[in-house]
């Protein structure tokens, strides 16, 4: 019967060990379809809860604001809006946005960032700009402008000045050459800013730095890793042998070349004036000694009772 049955199958019917197998088809039990829904619905409810009432209660208000990061004659103002603004928020929901734009008229802040301290304190710190210059305009009055251009009010004792061809527009400075002699300016410490009395964008050596009389004069090349450079300058500024140099390259900031060294004068002896400088002992050259004669050689020894040998005739100079 088997013989039979496969000779009269069709040519196109494949046997079913051939076959792709059917995955089993997974299923919920209808027990099982009602619990997963009301955990879905559950979740969604305390999602819902907590950010249209749990994070607004009053458990959770901000009742205390600390301010840090503040200079400045503008200090007052900017801690007194964003204590307004806090006191309208709970720590948890800090809307840092609002507290940017609270403080957005102080052309002194850079950003805030805030972190809240559960349950009722909210601790804020605020990130300055940096004053980089006083930038004279060809047109207008010299105002102090930080790093990234932005004016930041009358001039400030301390900085260098900065000549501007034709006048600042919307309280910004946009010139690209301006821009990147803001940028070495605001990355110099502290305690060199003040010493700087001019920066200029040479043809030969790029961005120059002059200090004052006696200081070399810092090569930057461009304003890509003022911060490194600055601090390569500033140890080289420390040790008393650079000061007699003309320049310093900080093109390479790991490393710095100083350039234009002269050659210190020589430590005198002690003693009487006018005495004669010590030259040290590795710099005297050495003198050729004259060539010594070789040594004459003994006649040789004749034993007793012969006669001494004849010596060979010479011949003469043609």
């Amino acid at each position: 019967m088997r013989a039979l049955a496969a000779r009269l199958r069709p040519a196109w019917v494949f046997p079913a060990r051939l076959l792709p197998r059917r995955r089993p088809s997974f299923s919920l039990s209808a027990r099982m379809r009602r619990r997963l829904s009301l955990a879905l619905a559950t979740i969604a409810l305390l999602v819902g809860l907590y950010f249209f009432w749990i994070r607004d209660i009053g458990f959770v208000k901000v009742d205390r604001v600390s301010v840090s990061g503040l200079t400045g004659k503008e200090a007052p103002g900017v801690r007194a809006a964003l204590e307004r603004a806090a006191a309208q928020m709970t720590t948890l929901h800090v809307e840092t946005d609002k507290l940017e734009r609270a403080v957005a008229a102080f052309p002194s802040v850079a950003r805030i960032e805030a972190t809240p301290d559960f349950p009722g304190t909210l601790r804020i710190t605020v990130v300055e700009r940096v004053a980089a210059a006083v930038v004279a305009p060809a047109q207008g009055k010299p105002v102090t402008v930080a790093t990234d251009g932005t004016v930041l009010g009358p001039p400030s004792k301390g900085l260098p000045s900065l000549p501007l061809r034709g006048a600042i527009a919307s309280k910004r400075v946009s010139a690209p050459g301006m821009l990147r002699l803001l940028a070495v300016s605001g990355a110099a410490p502290a305690g060199l800013r003040g010493e700087i009395e001019s920066i200029a964008q040479t043809r030969g050596h790029g961005i120059v730095v002059k200090l004052g009389e006696g200081v070399p004069e810092l090569r930057f090349g461009d304003e890509r890793r003022a911060r490194a450079k600055w601090a390569a300058a500033s140890a080289l500024l420390a040790d008393p042998e650079v000061s007699d140099g003309a320049y310093i390259d900080l093109r390479l900031p790991e490393r710095p070349a100083v350039g234009g060294l002269t050659p210190k004068a020589l430590p005198v002896k002690p003693g009487a004036e006018g005495a004669a400088p010590v030259v040290p002992e590795q710099a005297v050259p050495e003198q050729a000694l004259p060539e010594q004669a070789p040594p004459e050689q003994a006649p040789p020894v004749v034993p007793e009772g012969q006669a001494p040998p004849t010596p060979a005739p010479i011949d003469p100079v043609q």
